[in-house]
C-alpha cells in the first residue's frame, strides 16, 4: 500500500570531466556533483516524507472513523438498553400491582369469609 518513491537512475547526475588545467576547476565540479546529488536525495526523502505522512493522515483518519463509529454503536446500545429496561421495570411494576391487588382481594374476600364462618359458628356453638 506505500506509494514511496524511489530515486530514478535518470535523476543522478554524473560528474563531467573538466579541462585538466587546474585541480580547482575539478574539485569545484565534484563539489557541485556532491551538492547535485544531495539535492536529487533530498527531493527523493522530500517525496518519500510526503507519501508517508499522507498514508499516516489516511489511517489515522480510517482510525478515528473506526473510532467514531464505536462511539454511534456503544450511544444506540446505551440508548436501547435504557429504553428496554424502562419497559421491563415498568411491565415488572404493573405485574407487582396487579399481584398486590389479586393478594389484596384474596385477602379481603379471605376475611369476609372468616367473619361468615365466625358468624355460622356463633349461632350454632352456645356462648360460654
Amino acid at each position: 500500500m506505500s506509494s514511496v518513491e524511489t530515486i530514478q537512475r535518470s535523476d543522478i547526475i554524473t560528474p563531467t570531466k573538466s579541462s585538466a588545467r587546474s585541480d580547482e576547476p575539478a574539485l569545484f565540479d565534484f563539489f557541485n556533483f556532491i551538492h547535485q546529488q544531495l539535492k536529487v536525495m533530498n527531493l527523493g526523502l522530500a517525496r518519500q516524507n510526503a507519501a508517508f505522512e499522507a498514508e499516516q493522515r489516511e489511517e489515522q483518519a480510517q482510525q478515528l472513523k473506526i473510532i467514531a463509529d464505536i462511539h454511534l454503536s456503544l450511544d444506540n446500545l446505551n440508548t436501547t438498553f435504557r429504553s428496554e429496561s424502562k419497559a421491563v421495570a415498568s411491565a415488572v411494576e404493573k405485574g407487582f400491582g396487579e399481584m398486590n391487588a389479586a393478594l389484596q382481594q384474596n385477602h379481603q374476600a379471605s376475611l369476609k369469609e372468616k367473619d361468615q364462618l365466625l358468624s355460622l359458628l356463633d349461632r350454632y356453638v352456645p356462648a360460654k
